[in-house]
């Protein structure tokens, strides 16, 4: 992908191919998105790649003091406020797994560090491993506050697997450049959906007065993880695997489609824009219906978060975002905003890179 020409961090060890064939195989029964995703995004090929060590290895650098005191009382402060609104709180097990990563995570990438707004991707990524894939969607299970099957080796396994895939969308796919200092790329893709709207939804466009970039951050920021119902995070991530980060702009023109209706009557209302999408984001973590029309609600029943997921996929994919438009959005915002784009590499693009003929 075109965000793969930001500069790779810095190489470390990383074995995590043993433990992740483990959950892999263990996971092709149960079906987890953890699993499918590993899969899709070749997160083991990256592991054997990064080198000879393991992720314990990583684990013990992690916690030897060696990290900045900054990043630790970051990830100390973050850890007990990570949670999802739809799903129950995985009790201390999660939290300590969560704090783990993110170390390991800041270990891994030392000029990425830690950034709020990782601290819910590597949480979902997490979660991922105890939501089954099936007709009704995934599903976390949980025995008193604890992960089903997390204890001993397996759980170590999972966790390794999960941090390699929160690192294979920071490399990989180029989300790095979402978090690093100053966030470059985050302001990129704002500057993009606030374009794209123009371009592809102009009256939703004013309905946000001017609320794009603003939205964008917490949207992008998060990798919609703290926005959409836990079904539609999951398939937006599905997407994510599949297509790319540019699949974020997508997510997000989609939303604003299928939410604009509720936006309109807010608006004939009286209420403004910030309180309208103040309102809608509290909601929809929670309850999946405003992606719906109103008359599907009643005969959705129990599959209406799943209904809904497929719904903003279905919206997302109806725009054309190629990526030749896209490099024509990153030239305008160059020019437009010379000393944001100062931050991003130079090298960076939309554009798919060339395969090399062998």
């Amino acid at each position: 992908t075109g965000a793969q020409a930001q500069a790779a961090p810095p190489s470390a060890s990383g074995d995590a191919a043993r433990a992740g064939a483990a959950v892999s195989s263990s996971s092709a029964v149960r079906r987890t998105r953890l699993a499918s995703w590993a899969h899709t995004s070749g997160v083991h090929s990256m592991a054997v790649m990064e080198g000879e060590g393991s992720y314990e290895g990583l684990l013990r650098a992690a916690t030897d003091g060696s990290l900045a005191p900054s990043i630790v009382a970051g990830i100390d402060l973050d850890v007990p406020r990570t949670f999802f609104a739809s799903c129950p709180p995985g009790g201390q097990a999660s939290s300590e797994a969560l704090s783990r990563l993110l170390r390991v995570l800041a270990v891994w990438d030392p000029e990425l560090g830690y950034c709020q707004g990782l601290n819910f991707i590597a949480a979902f990524a997490l979660l991922a491993a105890r939501m089954e894939e099936g007709p009704e969607g995934p599903q976390p299970q949980q025995v008193d506050g604890k992960e089903t099957g997390s204890d001993g080796a397996a759980a170590l396994g999972e966790e390794a697997v999960a941090f390699w895939l929160v690192a294979n969308l920071m490399q990989g796919y180029g989300a790095r450049g979402l978090f690093l200092r100053r966030t470059p790329l985050l302001k990129l893709y704002c500057f993009c959906l606030t374009r794209l709207l123009e371009q592809h939804l102009p009256e939703e466009h004013g309905l946000l007065d001017d609320l794009g970039p603003v939205l964008g951050f917490k949207w992008f920021g998060t990798l919609f993880t703290t926005l959409l119902p836990l079904e539609a995070v999951a398939r937006a991530w599905d997407a994510l695997f599949h297509d790319g980060l540019p699949m974020l702009l997508r997510l997000g023109l989609g939303l604003c489609e299928l939410v604009s209706p509720l936006l309109r009557e807010a608006r004939e209302a009286g209420e403004d824009a910030v309180a309208a999408w103040g309102r809608l984001q509290r909601q929809l973590p929670k309850d999946a219906s405003p992606l719906l029309p109103a008359s599907w609600e009643s005969s959705c029943g129990e599959a209406l978060p799943a209904a809904a997921a497929e719904r903003l996929l279905k919206a997302a994919a109806a725009f054309d975002c190629g990526p030749e438009q896209l490099e024509a959005l990153l030239l305008e915002w160059r020019q437009k905003c010379p000393d944001d784009a100062a931050d991003l590499a130079e090298a960076f693009s939309f554009l798919p890179t060339p395969r090399l003929s062998s």
